[in-house]
């Protein structure tokens, strides 16, 4: 093993205490299930600003909404969530000649789920009656979400109004071209409203200490279909179905106990986010589901995203893996369309259902313009295999699987020279196709930005892991011809690669090979995913893991996507020195699986030590890449992050199972155990661990001469522990390319 050389450690471990959160969009709240959310300002009104509304299947059917009293903005008392899917809020009306103050209570309570539910309730508690104008300001636009985030209406068509005053219903309908949206505003209990154009008005006399009530259902009409809003009247506690199968998951999930309050929070609060951004929607079962990608703007299936959220939140159990691979099969690509990047076999990138999706302005209706997904496919299907041991899983993804490595060698590699490289057919498609899919995500070491096409180096690195774990997979089908067949193509890959990437004067791998073949010798973040994947050679593992930890890329919160002496350096570019929580989880594992779990320790502890600061220690997408130092003792976040974000949540699991050297092998009802324990983590209890029908609890602890020691609390089904090796990618090693030939498996 070659010495990585020193590690970067920041010139204060000095964290001051919290005194407030961090949030994104700061001026925002938002409840959310499913493809629902509202969002609002913090008062708990959609004013047309900040791209608040409520959202349906990425379509803003509220773009206004808003209650006043005697034509005065109510004033907001506590206005706070409740659970992930409901708002409340105290107001009280401004004080006037008409009105004493503080002696006007107003209630609103918010349920989203397929639609909107509002309760409502004004009190008085003045000695005299009291003459009351409510007034509800309301509007639709049905905007995408992707026009509000860009800035420009790309499609407009004709709203209507029409108030249904025997039903008390106002009704919007929207048109343009063969879409019909709309949205239905039931009142559905108290004394009855008049109506104008963006109004709704009720005239109220209370008596002293009287209360007045009333409930309104918001039905998104998407594509001609109704939608039942899911809760009722005064329904702000879970009560739905899906309440009752979310708290079953969070039951059944892993459960850790650890001596780190930071490393718990993180945890915890990693697990609640995917259990609540559940994509119910998509469901495949009960058992098979997906997160969306982030809140409040990636709510759909983003294939990159649910594949690597769920891999590397395999701890917590196996339901969103077996989600992820139904969803990639029912999206896989059949047919050529360069318009959407589409060639058969080929993963799906994103699939959006707003406005613009629907009428083909934007390709996002089925997107395929990503390299990435299509390994990262393969890749999770052998996690579930591993996690699990369900022989029908394979049988299941066999199909897919054999289109997948087709489009691999078929469309993957353009040239024929052994490497994969992306080129966009789509006139609004992506023009970088591999994990950094910014347009300006791939640079030349002076700034300029690399043509198509490229190859990038993650790229051939999760081909090459593709190919070994697929061999592994086919083996478990006892299709052994086919299994070395690929085994010998990684081989050679890993080969080819370490020979064409490798900078000796950098001791670091290129970001890409340009068009010319040429490297691109920007230090940037992506190599780390070469070390997770194993297709790194061992002696250059300790140099790269060196040059990650060292100042220009490792700030102090995380790596950065970005060496900060690059001259296109941005603390706040997407792609160009922003510190990414999902990649450094990812690079944890990557450094264990070379020997190295003190590097990785350490940085697993700066993102950890990062979500300290952010809102109930849930990690951004995104954080900026300023440097921690004692002029900067707290992380920025990235300025357009969501939060949640799934693959930020998951990276809190991977880094986890990374500091305890845990891999399953069900197959063999195998669990591959190697745990170092860091001095700031002394102490961790892992609770109903599942590994295929088995499950196990353990406890680890950290002694005084810094050796970590695990033991058994208890064991439910066959598991046997191998101390000692950690992660698939030796053990494959072991099975493929060493002794044990692989019919043996």
């Amino acid at each position: 093993m070659q010495n990585p050389g020193p590690m970067y450690i920041p010139e204060t471990s000095y964290l001051p205490p919290v005194l407030a959160w961090i949030r994104a969009r700061p001026l925002t709240l938002w409840a959310q299930q499913g493809y629902s959310i509202l969002a609002t300002n913090l008062n708990g009104e959609v004013d047309g600003q900040n791209a608040h509304g409520f959202f349906e299947r990425n379509t803003r059917y509220l773009s206004r909404y808003t209650w006043m009293v005697n034509g005065q903005a109510l004033e907001p008392v506590t206005v706070q969530p409740v659970t992930h899917h409901t708002l409340m809020g105290y107001y009280r009306v401004a004080a006037s000649d008409l009105v004493p103050k503080n002696v006007v209570d107003v209630q609103v309570a918010r349920m989203v789920g397929q639609g909107l539910h509002e309760d409502i309730s004004i009190a008085n508690y003045a000695d005299t009656a009291l003459s009351l104008t409510l007034e509800l300001m309301i509007d639709a636009d049905f905007a995408d979400v992707m026009e509000l985030t860009g800035g420009q209406r790309k499609q407009c068509g004709e709203v209507v109004q029409h108030w249904e005053a025997e039903s008390r219903t106002l009704r919007f309908d929207y048109y343009i071209e063969d879409l019909h949206h709309g949205l239905l505003l039931q009142c559905q209990n108290g004394s009855a409203p008049s109506y104008e154009t963006g109004r709704l008005t009720w005239e109220l006399v209370l008596s002293p200490q009287e209360k007045w009530q009333a409930c309104l259902a918001a039905k998104p009409v998407f594509c001609g279909e109704v939608l039942e809003p899911l809760y009722g009247c005064h329904q702000l506690r879970p009560s739905s179905e899906r309440d009752h199968l979310q708290t079953e998951w969070l039951i059944k999930a892993t459960r850790v106990e650890c001596s780190s309050p930071m490393v718990q929070g993180a945890y915890d609060m990693a697990k609640a986010d995917l259990a609540m951004m559940r994509l119910w929607e998509e469901d495949s079962g009960e058992d098979a589901w997906i997160p969306a990608a982030g809140l409040p703007l990636y709510i759909g299936v983003f294939g990159r995203d649910i594949l690597t959220a769920s891999w590397q939140a395999g701890l917590m159990g196996p339901e969103m893996m077996r989600g992820a691979l139904s969803t990639m099969r029912k999206y896989q690509a059949t047919e050529y369309d360069d318009w959407r990047d589409e060639q058969p076999g080929k993963m799906i990138h994103e699939a959006r259902l707003g406005p613009l999706s629907l009428l083909d302005r934007l390709p996002q209706k089925a997107y395929y313009g990503s390299t990435t997904s299509t390994p990262l496919y393969l890749i999770m299907l052998s996690e579930c295999f591993h996690w699990t041991g369900d022989l029908r899983l394979l049988e299941e993804n066999r199909e897919a699987m054999d289109r997948a490595l087709d489009w691999i060698e078929g469309h993957g590699d353009l040239d024929g020279d052994g490497f994969y490289e992306y080129r966009t057919l789509s006139r609004q498609g992506l023009k970088n196709q591999g994990w950094k899919d910014s347009n300006e995500g791939i640079v030349y070491a002076d700034g300029e930005i690399v043509p198509n096409p490229i190859a990038t180096c993650e790229e051939q690195a999760w081909v090459y892991d593709a190919k070994v774990r697929s061999a592994i997979l086919y083996a478990a089908l006892r299709e052994f011809g086919h299994a070395e067949k690929l085994l010998q193509e990684a081989h050679q890959l890993k080969e080819r690669f370490n020979r064409k990437f490798w900078m000796p004067e950098e001791n670091f791998f290129a970001l890409a090979l340009d068009p010319d073949k040429k490297q691109v010798t920007s230090i940037t973040s992506n190599p780390g995913h070469c070390l997770a994947t194993g297709i790194i050679e061992d002696s250059k593992a300790g140099p790269v893991i060196g040059r990650m930890l060292s100042p220009d890329l490792f700030s102090g919160w995380g790596i950065r996507t970005l060496s900060d002496r690059h001259p296109r350096f941005n603390p706040y570019g997407y792609h160009l020195g922003t510190v990414w929580p999902v990649e450094n989880g990812t690079f944890c594992m990557g450094f264990v699986r070379y020997g190295y779990p003190q590097h990785a320790n350490l940085l697993a502890k700066a993102i950890y030590e990062a979500s300290r600061y952010f809102e109930y220690g849930r990690l951004p997408e995104a954080m900026s890449g300023h440097t921690k130092d004692e002029k900067h003792p707290i992380p920025a976040i990235y300025p357009e992050s969501n939060m949640p974000q799934a693959w930020s949540s998951s990276a809190t699991a991977i880094m986890l199972q990374a500091i305890l050297g845990l891999y399953p092998f069900a197959p063999l009802n195998l669990l591959l155990l190697d745990p170092n324990l860091p001095e700031w983590l002394p102490e961790v209890t892992l609770h109903h661990l599942r590994i295929g029908n088995a499950e196990i609890s353990l406890h680890f602890w950290r002694d005084g001469e810094g050796k970590t020691h695990h033991r058994v609390l208890q064991r439910h089904g066959t598991i046997r522990i191998l101390p000692g090796l950690f992660n698939m990618h030796r053990f494959h090693e072991l099975v493929c390319f060493g002794e044990a030939r692989i019919s043996q498996l």
